[in-house]
């Protein structure tokens, strides 16, 4: 029986449905498909659905999951509601897709088309639908932020999220939202103003303790931080103003590799908004020269990283960053977590280095041993071998249910009713076996990087070189510490997050 999977992709900024949810327009591309193909005779063995920008495929995930099962040529064909949901990005993901449909002999299945890559004309066919769709995709784009800039024009709140303060809603009678003032919160920030511009030489830091001793909360609950009094200081918002473009989104290639970054923008744009102000204008420009004269000067120093953990230990408690402290009378370098207020203590710097070492070298014991990581210690290859076994079964009842039907034992609606259910768990199963295959190899790769770096890290010169190295197979790693003292160096519990695993 041929295989084939149905890809579903819902862009947030796809135009034309800007009042529907993301939910409701997957939801009725599927049941759209589905009918398709039930009046095709196609059965899809796998669905795989996700809501992301079509700019480029390496931000979605489910594309290159879909684009590696089409390179196993195990699919006869890919379903889609049409072929701009794979690809109207770049020129080069756009050769991408057709040359992986090409080479393995796959068919892209869309309601209107049936494309087939064995004959030159469709593929030509293919190419101008994936040209068209990117000059379409650009000026939907286009639109979409000359729409914004016009809307911020007018004075109109262009972000879903309300700032500190204010509250969102619907403008009557016209397209856009505006900002309504929230009393509770709105006192909190005449005071956070207050107290800046007092004349106490108060910084950010010291507005947030003051906040916090009065028993004030962030919206979420929390307490005050530099950052959100600092936020608040500089937002023009309160003063009755909409700003746009904030941020800049900027694409770069960094080592033959296209990536994506964030970027404040210093001339953003500002309009009179429609919402009434908080502050006054010139509370807020004394602020901003405060905020200016204020700001210390980074200096630079010659020594290099300091720290081998530097980005890699964070707090469990809050979740900021552990970074180095003073060291202490011995030279013991020491990390703490940055958040005032914070309850967490800090830790040796070589403590944290050997529990780390420790725990890769559990996990090299567990590749060898074969042993899944995890309370329940079970065999990938017996587990594996058993969802194979699984999976033959549900194949049998599958074909029995057919047999059934041809027989006259199952009318129609019975036999696709328990016919999906199995091909559902079917499906499930084969995604299992997929998944635990793939964590079977990426441990086999996993081993001799971690041997290399357990046997080579004492030996390394700097601390960035054990950056770097810790920085390949560990995403980050949690910490926490309760206690204080040099009794107490070795009381402290680590949770690592492998890069890899």
């Amino acid at each position: 029986m041929s295989k084939y999977i149905m890809y579903l992709r819902k862009s947030r900024t796809d135009h034309g449905y800007a009042e529907e949810s993301v939910e409701l327009t997957l939801s009725r591309h599927r049941e759209r498909l589905e009918e398709f193909c039930r009046q095709r005779g196609i059965v899809c063995d796998l669905v795989l659905q996700e809501v992301s920008s079509a700019d480029s495929i390496t931000g979605r995930p489910e594309m290159i999951r879909l684009l590696q099962l089409v390179e196993s040529g195990a699919y006869e064909g890919v379903v889609c509601i049409d072929m701009d949901r794979l690809s109207r990005g770049s020129g080069a993901d756009q050769a991408l897709v057709i040359n992986t449909f090409k080479y393995s002999d796959t068919k892209i299945i869309t309601p209107s088309k049936t494309y087939d890559f064995a004959l030159e004309t469709d593929e030509q066919f293919a190419e101008l639908s994936l040209f068209m769709a990117k000059q379409e995709y650009r000026q939907i784009k286009k639109r979409l932020y000359q729409g914004r800039v016009d809307s911020t024009m007018e004075g109109k709140w262009q972000s879903a999220k309300a700032p500190y303060g204010y509250e969102t809603y619907k403008l009557k009678g016209q397209k856009g939202f505006s900002l309504r003032i929230l009393p509770e919160e709105a006192e909190v920030v005449r005071l956070i103003f207050r107290l800046y511009l007092s004349g106490e030489d108060l910084g950010c830091g010291a507005v947030a303790r003051k906040l916090n001793e009065l028993g004030f909360r962030s919206r979420v609950g929390g307490p005050w931080f530099i950052r959100a009094v600092h936020n608040v200081l500089s937002n023009p918002v309160y003063t009755g103003k909409v700003r746009f473009s904030r941020y800049k989104y900027c694409t770069v290639v960094e080592n033959g590799e296209i990536s994506h970054k964030t970027r404040i923008n210093k001339s953003p744009l500002i309009a009179q908004g429609l919402h009434e102000a908080i502050i006054s204008e010139e509370d807020f420009r004394q602020a901003q020269q405060l905020l200016t004269d204020r700001r210390k000067t980074c200096r630079h120093f010659d020594q290099g990283l300091m720290n081998p953990l530097t980005n890699i230990v964070r707090c469990r408690y809050c979740g900021g960053r552990y970074s180095l402290k003073n060291a202490r009378r011995d030279g013991t370098q020491m990390i703490g977590c940055l958040t005032k207020g914070c309850r967490a203590h800090s830790a040796r710097v070589d403590l944290v280095e050997d529990r780390i070492l420790e725990a890769l070298h559990h996990e090299l014991d567990l590749v060898f041993s074969g042993a899944e990581a995890g309370p329940a210690g079970l065999d990938l290859d017996k587990t594996v071998e058993s969802l194979l076994k699984k999976e033959d079964a549900l194949k049998a009842k599958l074909e029995r249910q057919t047999d059934a039907y041809e027989n006259g034992v199952y009318d129609l609606d019975v036999f696709v009713e328990r016919s999906d259910r199995t091909r559902a768990e079917l499906a499930a199963v084969r995604e299992e076996v997929e998944a635990l295959k793939r964590q079977i190899s990426q441990r086999e790769e996993l081993a001799p990087r971690i041997r290399d770096l357990i046997e080579t890290y004492k030996d390394l010169g700097s601390a960035e070189e054990k950056n770097q190295l810790l920085k390949e197979l560990i995403a980050k790693v949690e910490i926490r510490k309760e206690t204080a003292g040099s009794r107490h160096d070795d009381d402290f519990e680590l949770t690592i997050f492998p890069r890899i695993l």
